[in-house]
């Protein structure tokens, strides 16, 4: 009974100093938002209600990204106190052991971590593109630009690789072609040129316009024009051609999934841009738990002013940890390290150092 209070306590505590900065942090970061665009709204005639609801159309995003911090001070904040109001040495007399004491909070971190990925999947991410897409609307922006050029994409396991001047996602179009087929030792068997193709959905391939199809059968080389032509084996979808790199941070899941899945044969340089912005996506909901892992392993050697210590180491490492992070996502992203590793890595690293830190806590 004595330990289910203690957990009820150590809980509630760092729930409701957690939820009440989440929320004024977020407030304040709704407001930067709204000062940044003011001018807009002004120049647009945007009535008061119009404004307000578009300032809450922001809180989602800024939940996201205001939870981990909120959560590392909020945690540094209970632990300093008990330490602060010598309440540690009360839990130490009674047999609970430090890591007893952070069990709970531990616990909390991992609930919280899965509360703020579906979060941010179900709530965060679309209320985000409605947003942009409302605003685009007032002030009669155009949204990106999702065409490409210069794409260069292979398929290994379809034998060919394709090369096109331009993409134009409008009108589904591909402008410049070049196709190379090779056969099963690698050695060049086909080459197509066309001036565009556009999509057929029905078959799932791509009309080809204007087309001259080259054939390798030994040393002899044959060719035929084709008005329109064919080639069931070149049927890498439109999406794979548009510039898709930024919007899979808003692609939605399953579509992703399929759309990293095709690429990872296609372009190793789109790949690892594309697939870094997805795991970023993915594990940006592990930021809580790291900073609730931080906060629990600040070793509390200070005589004086122990919060404010607190603060400043938790706030330390959360730095550092920011900027392993920075570092590593822009190294995924050229394909120096995996992809996962962009995220993996900073989170490893801070998960080793709280580990040690936190045994030398002495109880």
């Amino acid at each position: 009974m004595m330990i289910k209070r203690v957990d009820r306590y150590i809980l509630s505590q760092v729930i409701k100093v957690g939820l009440v900065t989440m929320l004024m942090t977020s407030f304040c970061m709704v407001l930067v938002q709204l000062f940044m665009n003011i001018s807009d709204y002004i120049r647009a005639q945007l009535p008061f209600l119009r404004i307000v609801y578009i300032c809450l159309l922001d809180m989602p995003d800024s939940i996201i990204l205001t939870i981990g911090p909120s959560m590392l001070f909020s945690t540094t904040y209970f632990i300093s106190m008990l330490y602060a109001n010598n309440e540690l040495i009360t839990f130490f007399n009674a047999g609970l052991p430090y890591r007893r004491i952070i069990r709970p909070i531990i616990i909390l971190a991992f609930i919280m971590m899965a509360g703020v990925f579906f979060f941010n999947e179900l709530v965060a991410i679309p209320v985000g593109k409605y947003r942009t897409d409302y605003t685009n609307e007032i002030f009669s922006r155009t949204s990106d630009n999702p065409d490409n050029r210069n794409i260069t994409l292979m398929d290994i396991d379809g034998g060919y690789s394709v090369t096109a001047s331009r993409y134009s996602a409008a009108s589904g179009t591909l402008t410049g072609i070049i196709l190379v087929f090779q056969d099963e030792n690698g050695a060049l068997s086909e080459r197509i040129n066309a001036d565009r193709a556009v999509w057929d959905l029905e078959r799932g391939s791509w009309r080809m316009i204007n087309a001259v199809v080259y054939k390798v059968e030994g040393d002899n080389v044959s060719y035929t024009a084709y008005p329109e032509y064919y080639d069931d084996r070149f049927n890498a979808g439109p999406e794979m051609f548009s510039n898709l790199a930024g919007d899979m941070a808003t692609m939605e899941f399953s579509l992703a999934i399929n759309y990293l899945r095709q690429m990872k044969t296609l372009s190793a340089t789109q790949y690892a841009e594309s697939a870094t912005t997805f795991y970023e996506r993915v594990l940006t909901c592990a930021t809580v738990f790291i900073m609730m892992v931080i906060s629990c392993s600040v070793n509390l050697k200070f005589k004086k002013n122990v919060l404010l210590f607190s603060i400043l180491s938790s706030l330390a490492v959360a730095v550092v940890y920011y900027v392993i992070q920075m570092v590593t996502l822009i190294m995924a992203r050229q394909g120096v390290i995996a992809p996962i590793m962009g995220m993996g890595i900073p989170i490893i690293v801070i998960l080793i150092f709280s580990a040690i830190s936190a045994s030398m806590i002495r109880t």
